[in-house]
């Protein structure tokens, strides 16, 4: 594994991009700082890709990285983050999501994508934990 997160700074991205989707699939959390390191790459489809590992590996240390880039130029990117946040399921990142749904920018994609946010009673729940 130390060779793939090496190649997350790889000067190539297709190399990058690859590292980071095979992270993802190893599901090592050991891996998870130099993930959320790759969230900043220049190339958007890094970025993206670093999000999706993060969601398959599912450490809540990665939420509030994730959040960040709900805010990101790129719609795919921030798409990657919210249904990352919504595999990793900490609470932590609930009231960023939902934020991001209210200001219209989550769409039907992340609802068919991401099982409880078509559960409007179990984020309920959890803003009622939150308080």
């Amino acid at each position: 594994m130390p060779a793939l997160v090496k190649r997350l700074g790889d000067d190539h991205r297709d190399v990058r991009r690859a590292a980071a989707e095979a992270l993802g699939q190893i599901g090592d959390a050991s891996a998870v700082p130099a993930l959320v390191k790759r969230l900043g790459d220049d190339s958007w489809y890094v970025p993206q890709a670093a999000a999706e590992a993060l969601g398959q590996i599912g450490d809540a240390s990665a939420v509030p990285a994730l959040v960040k880039r709900l805010g990101d130029d790129h719609r795919d990117v921030r798409r990657a983050a919210a249904e990352a946040l919504g595999q990793i399921g900490d609470a932590s990142g609930v009231p960023d999501l939902v934020e991001w749904l209210e200001d219209g920018c989550g769409g039907s994609v992340l609802t068919a994508r991401v099982p409880w946010s078509r559960d409007w009673g179990m984020l309920s729940r959890w803003f009622g934990r939150l308080r």
